[in-house]
């Protein structure tokens, strides 16, 4: 399987704007802080953009859910594109990255490198690929979670991080994204 990974820097908000649908946008609107609102802002344009170039349609016809693995409602939770690829988000500090793959499942995790961080984004990843919550990795048989996952390694700079996916990955094809239309 071959994994598209975009990456690109957390923009202000303003950037960030003509991508972002109503619901993007109040989302932005209730980060508690400016920077928490360029990381939302940034996250769900990257979303939209790199969904519409795999869709290829405009960003403003990208469906994407949303749905709480814990309670069930919908507006919050996993993003999920509707009729589209299967992808995962991460950021570490102000760097973000999405990775899409054209069928089944895939979690991305980064972080900045240090003591223990490795293992962290590889168990971050795999919770992400299975929709679980990052309480898992505390639960009483936490290995399983990697149980059926191919894990591939990441680095960027003093970036980590983890690839998991259902499928062997064959390759990693990394992008640079920017703000703005596909």
């Amino acid at each position: 399987m071959i994994v598209d990974l975009w990456v690109g820097p957390v923009v202000p908000v303003a950037r960030c704007a003509a991508s972002l649908s109503a619901e993007d946008a109040a989302a932005v609107r209730r980060a508690a802080t400016p920077a928490v609102a360029d990381l939302v802002a940034t996250s769900r344009a990257m979303q939209r953009s790199v969904l519409a170039r795999a869709l290829g349609v405009g960003v403003e016809d990208v469906r994407i859910a949303r749905r709480c693995a814990r309670c069930g409602r919908s507006g919050h939770g996993r993003p999920v594109a509707v009729d589209g690829p299967a992808y995962s988000m991460a950021r570490a500090g102000r760097v973000a990255a999405m990775a899409v793959v054209p069928d089944g499942v895939v979690g991305l995790d980064a972080e900045k490198d240090g003591v223990g961080s490795r293992a962290w984004v590889r168990g971050e990843a795999a919770l992400k690929a299975r929709g679980l919550g990052i309480d898992r990795l505390w639960a009483p048989e936490p290995q399983r979670i990697f149980d059926g996952l191919h894990l591939v390694d990441l680095r960027a700079g003093p970036q980590i991080g983890a690839l998991a996916t259902d499928r062997p990955v064959t390759s990693v094809h990394w992008h640079r994204w920017r703000p703005g239309p596909p």
